[in-house]
């Protein structure tokens, strides 16, 4: 009896404990019951008024940062596009341009959220076959998601290039054009990518919502809102749960262009770079120009007058992107200034940026690549080249990817000290 009643207590036991072991390709995995009731992970943010809300109802405040996530396709003369081994160094450089490390990093700054910024649509659809995507590319996209789950930061997806070019700025605008707002056809393609994305990611707590566009510059209200009302049509098709991040026209400068009915699930965004003639590292702070005193006092004046008609329309704010160069004097005192500001009128935030790709070191990027880079000499070269990419060994090319991480990049510590203050500060 005794031994009976032992070996049904065992076959208890096994069916108890059945459902924590899994099998997967010939390995097995204990999982802990209690971390998995307790792995709960980011929520759905939504918007209410003018407030985003988890999924809990409590009220979130997005401060974080712009990380660039891509290749350089965009930004090469057309004429060598296609160069097949130019095509293998972008796929890869989109392995090495942000690394969960990245993530370890920002999460220790107390920042919340990453602004992704797909560098370029031509990493995702073939720009010599309309509708046509490179999957692997997606794939390297999912592992970030990943990252971002794990470590419990949300992202906003954000489009900096854009079929046809959407500004006239090169960085942002495909080559300097601005032709996405005349051109049906780049229209139809940028909201069928945008499907893509949303299907793909629409079960996705952890990103916070898609950016549709990097600093628009349309000639019109109506051709604006009429765009972004069709990429939103095309995502709402497979995805009601994400937030619609909209800029305003003139490189997000003007938010009263963009009508409040586009969406009862969107957040109004602004970028904040003023006075221009200061960031670029003109003159002082603070200081006087063209007769104007420019202290804080003055940059709250012009931010409120930028953001009042997001207010007059209850909506939520994002300032996607602000930060003076670091060759501008006083630089520091001038982000703490605004960051106290963002603070001050309920503003969310994310400082640009993270990592300067192109050799920059007095940008306003936290970590900037060493002299002598390798990748960008090569960059260089391309962008200067008429002609087909030059002739590189494995290990050449495979030694300039290398040097994309983060961990072979300088840093500065100065402003990475006071970003972390300012959102210490702002948690209390």
């Amino acid at each position: 009896m005794k031994q009976r009643t032992s070996e049904l207590l065992s076959v208890v036991l096994l069916l108890l404990l059945l459902p924590l072991v899994i099998q997967q390709g010939g390995h097995y995995f204990k999982a802990s019951l209690f971390a998995a009731s307790q792995a709960k992970g980011l929520s759905f943010v939504s918007v209410k008024g003018n407030q985003i809300l988890d999924g809990d109802g409590r009220k979130v405040r997005f401060r974080g940062i712009q990380m660039d996530f891509g290749s350089m396709r965009g930004d090469v003369p057309e004429g060598i596009v296609n160069n097949k081994k130019l095509e293998i160094i972008f796929d890869e450089m989109i392995n090495h341009i942000v690394t969960e490390d990245d993530f370890i990093n920002i999460k220790k700054m107390g920042m919340n959220l990453v602004r992704l910024s797909l560098n370029t649509y031509k990493d995702f659809e073939y720009d010599s076959i309309p509708f046509s995507y490179r999957e692997e590319n997606f794939k390297k996209l999912d592992r970030v998601v990943g990252w971002a789950k794990k470590h419990d930061i949300y992202l906003v997806i954000s489009m900096r290039q854009s079929p046809g070019g959407h500004n006239s700025s090169p960085h942002s605008g495909n080559q300097g054009l601005n032709k996405l707002w005349s051109g049906k056809s780049y229209q139809k393609r940028l909201s069928a990518l945008w499907k893509i994305i949303a299907s793909r990611y629409k079960n996705e707590s952890v990103i916070a919502g898609y950016d549709l566009l990097n600093e628009p510059n349309a000639p019109n209200k109506k051709i604006f809102n009429q765009v972004y009302r069709g990429i939103i049509k095309e995502i709402r098709k497979t995805d009601d749960k994400h937030i619609v991040f909209l800029e305003g026209n003139l490189w997000a400068k003007n938010i009263g262009w963009i009508k409040p009915d586009l969406d009862n699930n969107a957040v109004l965004s602004v970028h904040f770079y003023e006075p221009g003639i200061y960031i670029e590292g003109k003159t002082a702070y603070p200081s006087v120009i063209q007769g104007k005193t420019f202290n804080q006092l003055a940059l709250k004046k012009n931010l409120k007058s930028r953001i009042l008609p997001g207010q007059i329309a209850g909506m939520p704010i994002w300032v996607g992107e602000f930060g003076a160069m670091t060759k501008a004097d006083n630089y520091l005192s001038y982000n703490r200034d605004v960051i106290n500001l963002f603070e001050e009128l309920n503003l969310h935030w994310s400082y640009w940026n993270y990592k300067n790709l192109r050799g920059i070191s007095d940008s306003q990027a936290i970590y900037y690549s060493k002299k002598n880079n390798r990748f960008v000499q090569l960059t260089n070269q391309l962008q200067k080249s008429k002609r087909a990419f030059p002739t590189l060994t494995r290990q050449d090319w495979r030694k300039a990817l290398e040097s994309l991480r983060t961990k072979n990049y300088s840093e500065k510590q100065e402003l990475k000290d006071l970003l972390i203050d300012c959102i210490a500060n702002s948690e209390k």
